[in-house]
């Protein structure tokens, strides 16, 4: 038998305790933050600004990123800390969806995102913990 079984008290606690290793990871590699300028009328400053890079609720993530590149990396930084903690990833419930920011979304979204050696699936909406995002969905 591998793995946690559906349904298992352990599963959100072994979920819980590589939280901490991935952010860890995360912020070594640039991805839990960024600097950004802030203009206004009178001042123009440096401000470190942390950006949302997931969602996280027991065993249940949505990883948040701004570009194809940046969601890769994401992606492979999520499945080799959990391989390190001897967890896999389940490639089967892994899905991409790709919403609109400010830049208009070509009608035929191809992306280049994988797990280990599988092609994640782009799906045109999903639902976490109730919230059901789609496509053409305004990101805000």
């Amino acid at each position: 038998m591998n793995g946690v079984r559906q349904g298992c008290e352990l599963a959100p606690l072994l979920f819980n305790h590589s939280f901490k290793a991935r952010t860890v990871y995360y912020r070594t590699e640039g991805l839990a933050s960024a600097t950004a300028l802030t203009i206004n009328s009178t001042t123009s400053k440096n401000v470190r600004v942390r950006f949302l890079t997931e969602l996280q609720y027991a065993d249940d993530l949505v990883i948040l990123a701004s570009t194809t590149d940046e969601a890769q990396k994401m992606m492979s930084t999520f499945n080799n800390v959990y391989q390190s903690l001897g967890m896999e990833v389940n490639s089967a419930k892994t899905k991409l969806l790709v919403m609109k920011c400010h830049a208009p979304l070509s009608p035929q979204i191809e992306t280049a995102v994988s797990l280990a050696s599988s092609q994640i699936e782009v799906v045109d909406q999903f639902s976490y913990l109730g919230s059901h995002q789609m496509l053409h969905q305004k990101a805000t």
